[in-house]
């Protein structure tokens, strides 16, 4: 490639532009019966434009330009025995396009170089495709529910099947309504081998997630553990999904892109963040990873009934906070803080309070504890939550494209049960710490993954529990 390009740049140097006041030089070929001609198309004065040259056959292989206005300028090129006249115009274009091809084509080998020196360093797409796979484990369960109607007894056993994926400790990480209310929980593996026992370790039915252990440990010595991100992802990134949904016995996987990351509420009362994807989510992919770049951002655990391709996950930062609570032996819930908020999007509030128009913030419309003690009042403006500063809907930032509702924060700032705010209160900035807890008391509380308790009094039975798991059902699970 590099002695073409220098043949072309000789060339240049060989070229004889003469001008001609009223005549064109033209190479004409001997037999004249016909004409051949490489001609530009109609605006074009590019070697792409051109049209290949057709008509007769010309013994010296000269190329007429029966076309070609009468003030050009032709060039003679030599080379050998063969002589042609083309405009120099064209013949500049064409050296430009050698060297241009020279360069792509090392640029292009460079490339490849580069590609090859990271490959050593990390390994092919393949093994981390077929890894993830091993890690990707099917869960069938036995599961009785409780009876709203006869707490003394149970719902007539059901069979259900998810996914589940294998994670660090030897554990599978799946869906709590994957297995909550099991009398019997099995997993197999995507090679169809036997099912084997396992039972539930930990569940938190608030936030849909679970932790399995297995009778039969020699199970992850070809099952590897997936590796999880410490990154939340970005609107528009691709994303994988792996599970078993309804419809066939093998592992399945769906690609879409990240749609949307936003706070939402779970089973109450636990709130959090949740990603929407577009990748087909279907009954059977609970409890499976969702993967971008080999890693796992999330676990599926809905879809949103009625719609098309809008699923949703639970965030790989929402796993980490439940599997650091679990290290004490024990799940105590997600660190809220309750109460209401109003915006202060309107400027009439600002004077009804007395702020500066600038102040950004949210209005403790109704605080979660009306005790004297308790550190928020009503009218209170929050301005930040730990460092972070809030806007006039009461939103934070994410990332560079995304902000959430400041309860987000919570769970991020709180120490020793307490989250540090800063709020305007009498037209006075304060900072003050309040206090957080990981449930509210309602006059009937969910079951939480446990059955109703009742008492018998002569001929009626009263159950003591609303008989449900949540006040508010989430979206179709499955």
């Amino acid at each position: 490639m590099i002695a073409l390009c220098a043949y072309s740049i000789n060339m240049r140097r060989m070229v004889n532009i003469r001008s001609f006041s009223g005549k064109m030089q033209q190479s004409r070929s001997e037999n004249s019966g016909g004409c051949g001609l490489l001609e530009n198309a109609p605006g074009g004065g590019s070697f792409g434009g051109a049209r290949r040259w057709n008509g007769g056959h010309s013994q010296q292989n000269d190329i007429r330009e029966c076309a070609a206005p009468a003030t050009l300028p032709t060039a003679k090129i030599a080379h050998g025995s063969i002589t042609r006249s083309i405009r120099p115009r064209f013949q500049r274009l064409l050296a430009g396009w050698l060297v241009a091809w020279v360069l792509a084509s090392l640029g292009e080998r460079s490339s490849r170089a580069e590609g090859l020196d990271s490959s050593t360093n990390s390994p092919p797409t393949e093994a981390v495709d077929h890894a993830l796979q091993k890690s990707v484990v099917q869960i069938f369960s036995t599961v009785r529910l409780p009876s709203p109607y006869k707490p003394w007894t149970k719902e007539a056993p059901t069979e259900i099947s998810g996914s589940g994926v294998v994670i660090s400790g030897k554990r599978i990480l799946t869906c709590a309504h994957v297995v909550e209310y099991a009398s019997r929980i099995q997993t197999q593996d995507n090679e169809g081998g036997g099912r084997i026992n396992v039972r539930v370790e930990y569940l938190a039915p608030d936030m849909d997630l679970a932790i399995l252990k297995l009778e039969d440990e020699t199970f992850f010595d070809n099952h590897p553990e997936i590796q999880i991100s410490q990154v939340m992802p970005g609107i528009r990134d691709s994303v994988l999904t792996y599970g078993y949904p309804v419809g066939g016995t093998s592992l399945s996987l769906t690609k879409g892109i990240v749609s949307r990351i936003e706070y939402a509420a779970y089973n109450y009362p636990a709130t959090g963040l949740r990603i929407q994807i577009d990748a087909a989510i279907n009954p059977g992919d609970s409890g499976g990873p969702a993967v971008v770049d080999g890693k796992m951002i999330g676990l599926a655990f809905e879809y949103l009934n009625g719609t098309q391709n809008i699923g949703f996950i639970i965030p790989a930062e929402e796993i980490a906070l439940f599997l650091k609570d679990i290290a004490d032996g024990h799940y105590d819930g997600k660190p809220s803080l309750f109460g209401e908020n109003q915006t202060l999007a309107n400027s009439t509030l600002h004077s009804f309070l007395g702020l500066d128009p600038a102040t950004e913030g949210v209005i403790v419309e109704k605080p979660e504890n009306d005790d004297p003690a308790y550190p928020l009042k009503k009218w209170d403006v929050i301005t930040h939550i730990g460092g972070e500063p809030l806007d006039n809907m009461g939103n934070v930032g994410l990332n560079d494209n995304v902000r959430v509702f400041y309860k987000y924060k919570v769970q991020k700032e709180t120490t020793n049960g307490l989250v540090p705010l800063t709020i305007m209160r009498d037209g006075k900035e304060r900072k003050i710490n309040v206090p957080v807890t990981s449930s509210r008391p309602l006059v009937m509380p969910s079951l939480s993954g446990t059955y109703p308790s009742y008492f018998v009094y002569g001929p009626i039975v009263k159950s003591l529990s609303c008989g449900g798991r949540t006040s508010n059902p989430p979206p179709r699970k499955f």
